[in-house]
């Protein structure tokens, strides 16, 4: 993602060798040991049928030499091309990282970014359903409509076929192989993508895509390109390195435009499928690392450690809860209740573009990330904060200043002017008022929660205010963040409380929500909170 381009990076743990440009020698899987050489990195959908290749058992053997006709048609055709461009070595991740061993895999996938971005090209099968297919196959859907005689008046003689020109060039987000939760991360950081869409083959770099039609396409300003993140990047890693070039008004719109991004990829990458749903976090972990790298600013849980008010922002996080098949709380625990990660779910959403422009008063500060280290807790990473609570309960009615709240009811929508909830949201009601319906789609009460998942929907839960706009000033923000913005929580579980000594106010997020006004816990004092 730097300015400069390293042409003989060091190569990761495993390539294949192709061995001869000839392709009269078998290929063999090389132990790299450091060597540092150009290589091509293959995006691949393995299928419905997921067959591991690269096993303890025949590590050894495929050192010797790789059978190069009982691999995959996706694996040939990569072979292939490689040799066809003269490029010795090719990643597969099904092939260099042993299948057999969780630790090799561990290990591998956490630099799986890495891999994508210093490879000296990506091949992506962009259409192909599973690595049996490959992708340089016959199009049926070709047709030639017109046949020329061609001569050099030399021996090189032939036919030249016309065919009708396709145009536009692809859109990799609307691939079949985009669905696969891996690849986000494969074609953000990727220099150089071929893309075989099984009509035609197109050309990704930096700037440009171009297809084999000859449509052309400048994306340098496209928010998925690495390009467009580097150029990002660049004012930040400045301030790491201890050069601090940057004023802070650029500084701070980089930051602005590092969170648009990464959330923005989050949105992608949420509705996106894993064969694993334990693999949600490595899966994604690449682009943090190397996000990480450049600017110094730390990946944890999925989350991007930024300076405030930016991480706090990120913890406002809901997703489309009625759009999931099944439940949304996975079988087993992988990220902390705070993060996005720890539900399952079609999408995922955060604040954006001008909802975090505007000027506002915060209400919880993030003090520290507290590891745990005790083994009942799972995952072991704390956010330590200083804020409010305040008591909800539901049928419970709303008593003036900072009693409780009932929710009831939803999908609701409001005056087009007054305070906006997603469309999924449950009111939260005062009994105190009318909470008559009004035309057309009802009342908002006191304010709105998106609980993470339909089995969370608690008897007893806590409001944890965040942030509001400044008093007076609500109007002039925009109706889907008028109000004060906060977190719906519940108590930790007896067994989590007593494995964490030294703490009291111990909560876990079970939603998000939004009021309409900050005067009924004003007067409500300042705790520490320890969110799990």
């Amino acid at each position: 993602m730097g300015d400069v381009v390293d042409l003989e990076p060091q190569m990761p743990t495993r390539v294949i060798d192709v061995v001869s440009f000839e392709g009269n020698e078998a290929p063999r899987l090389l132990e790299t040991g450091g060597l540092r050489g150009r290589y091509i990195a293959v995006s691949h959908s393995w299928g419905t049928v997921v067959q591991p290749y690269t096993t303890m058992k025949i590590l050894e053997s495929l050192k010797q030499s790789i059978d190069f006709e009982s691999l995959p048609k996706t694996f040939r055709d990569s072979i292939f091309i490689a040799r066809k461009l003269g490029v010795r070595y090719v990643w597969i991740d099904s092939i260099c990282i042993i299948q057999d061993n969780y630790e090799d895999w561990k290990r591998e996938a956490k630099t799986m970014g890495l891999v994508y971005e210093k490879a000296y090209l990506t091949i992506s099968a962009s259409e192909s359903p599973g690595d049996d297919a490959g992708f340089l196959t016959p199009n049926p859907q070709v047709k030639m409509d017109v046949m020329l005689p061609f001569e050099l008046g030399c021996p090189a003689s032939g036919h030249i076929y016309l065919r009708s020109q396709y145009t536009g060039v692809i859109n990799p987000q609307s691939t079949a192989l985009s669905r696969r939760g891996w690849v986000l991360q494969e074609r953000t950081l990727s220099r150089r993508i071929l893309h075989f869409d099984g009509m035609q083959v197109h050309w990704e770099c930096s700037q440009y895509r171009v297809s084999e039609s000859g449509a052309k396409e400048d994306i340098t300003g496209n928010v998925n390109t690495s390009y467009f993140l580097g150029q990002n990047i660049r004012p930040l890693a400045g301030r790491r390195s201890g050069d601090d070039l940057t004023d802070p008004t650029e500084h701070r719109k980089a930051l602005q435009t590092l969170y648009h991004f990464y959330a923005c990829k989050i949105h992608e990458f949420s509705a996106c499928k894993l064969t694993r749903a334990s693999d949600k976090l490595l899966a994604i972990l690449g682009l943090g690392n190397e996000i990480s790298r450049g600017t110094g600013i730390p990946c944890l849980e999925g989350h991007l450690l930024f300076e405030e008010p930016l991480f706090v922002y990120s913890l406002l996080w809901h997703t489309e809860i009625f759009g999931i098949q099944g439940s949304a709380i996975p079988a087993q625990v992988r990220a902390p209740s705070w993060s996005w990660a720890a539900m399952e779910g079609p999408r995922v959403f955060h604040l954006l573009g001008q909802d975090i422009e505007f000027e506002r008063r915060f209400f919880l500060t993030i003090k520290r990330v507290l590891e745990l280290d005790q083994l009942t807790l799972k995952p072991h990473n704390a956010l330590l904060c200083l804020g409010r609570v305040t008591a909800g309960m539901k049928g419970d009615p709303f008593k003036y200043p900072g009693g409780s709240l009932a929710w009831n009811s939803r999908q609701f929508h409001e005056d087009p002017d007054e305070f906006q909830p997603p469309t999924f949201a449950y009111r939260l009601l005062d009994p105190a008022g009318d909470n008559k319906p009004r035309f057309p789609w009802g009342s908002s009460g006191k304010g709105w929660v998106c609980f993470d998942s339909m089995e969370a929907r608690p008897e007893d839960f806590f409001f944890i205010p965040v942030c509001a706009p400044p008093a007076g000033e609500e109007r002039s923000h925009p109706t889907t963040t008028r109000g004060c913005l906060g977190l719906v929580v519940v108590k930790a579980s007896v067994e989590e409380q007593h494995a964490v000594s030294g703490f009291t106010n111990i909560y876990k997020r079970v939603g998000f929500g939004g009021l309409n006004g900050t005067s009924w816990f004003d007067q409500r004092d300042e705790v520490d909170l320890l969110l799990l």
